[in-house]
């Protein structure tokens, strides 16, 4: 080794060691003019930021910073070495998470305006009661949305419970129930049970007398109808915001089941690196020890934080469809 490579061996050794305050006259009091001269004589990968931490835990962020700008190939050992939730690919570096409500890092928590909370309850497997007492008509919003499987199971139930025995006006009454009866007596059968479903006095009637738990049971549906489709909004939405950081186009809305992994892309880490070291912060990568902490540190300090517009409807089809998913475990309450 030569001697000037010794030298600047030695002069390594120093900044690892916590000693930048003796050699910084040397190089103008300037690191940065210090890390291209380690790079001239090889050595800038050869930092000790382990060491330099423990000794002068506040020149790692700007070491680091500088390292990687001065070489662009630094981030892999970043990635290696720092970042934990984070795998490089062939084709660039990926977020791994075994939960997609961990995103919620990515947003605002103010009191003025809790995104996060948001995110985090969206994708979360618990039932979410954000909206209660949606529908006030069971008729319109569950019995006319229903497929046509449902609806044969709606009229099977019917016909077991009420079909073909006599039936009077005076209990249930209907313009189409009085249309088929005689002498005031009426019989609900395969042959006018789906003329029965189609005509709403005919359903309110039974309902109101016949079928009542059944009816609270259809608001109660709707209700979990409607806010299942509000929280896929929500993570559609979602999804949305964080594409300004991460490659969420293929992204499916559910979390990832049980021990299983949910890759994302990052659009620019380099960027991300580079923003979170540059701020002025007193915890390092060592500190956070992955990618989504050290979002979170970065946004909060740079007021950069992602915001969810929670005050959004959710889509007319996807409430049916979830109506029609759940319908048979109301139908016997």
């Amino acid at each position: 080794m030569s001697n000037k490579k010794n030298i600047a061996k030695d002069y390594l050794d120093k900044l690892s060691n916590g000693q930048w305050n003796e050699i910084a006259p040397i190089f103008g009091n300037n690191i940065n003019t210090f890390l291209k001269f380690l790079k001239r004589n090889e050595l800038l990968s050869e930092i000790d930021i382990s060491s330099l931490y423990i000794n002068d835990e506040f020149m790692v962020n700007p070491v680091m910073g500088l390292m990687l700008l001065n070489d662009s190939s630094y981030l892999n050992k970043i990635v290696n070495q720092f970042l934990n939730d984070v795998e490089i690919k062939s084709d660039g570096y990926y977020l791994v998470v075994s939960d997609l409500s961990n995103l919620s890092m990515f947003f605002t928590d103010s009191w003025r305006e809790d995104s996060r909370s948001y995110v985090d309850s969206a994708f979360n497997d618990e039932y979410w009661d954000v909206y209660e007492n949606e529908s006030n008509d069971f008729y319109r919003d569950v019995i006319m949305n229903l497929n046509e499987t449902n609806i044969t199971y709606l009229s099977e139930k019917i016909i077991n419970e009420i079909g073909n025995q006599e039936l009077s006006l005076g209990d249930y009454y209907s313009p189409f129930f009085e249309e088929i009866s005689n002498n005031g007596i009426f019989i609900i059968t395969e042959s006018n049970i789906r003329d029965v479903i189609e005509d709403q006095e005919s359903m309110e009637s039974l309902f109101r007398d016949r079928f009542y738990k059944l009816e609270k049971s259809f608001y109660n549906l709707y209700d979990v109808a409607y806010n299942e489709a509000y929280k896929d909004k929500l993570r559609e939405e979602t999804f949305k915001e964080l594409s300004l950081y991460l490659d969420t186009k293929n992204l499916d809305n559910e979390s990832p089941a049980y021990d299983e992994l949910t890759l994302i892309k990052i659009k620019d880490l380099y960027s991300d690196v580079i923003g979170f070291l540059s701020r002025p912060s007193s915890y390092t990568l060592i500190d956070y020890n992955t990618y989504l902490h050290m979002m979170d540190n970065y946004l909060r300090k740079s007021d950069k934080f992602l915001h969810l517009d929670s005050n959004v409807d959710p889509d007319d089809l996807n409430v049916i469809d979830n109506i029609n998913d759940e319908f048979l475990n109301y139908l016997n309450p």
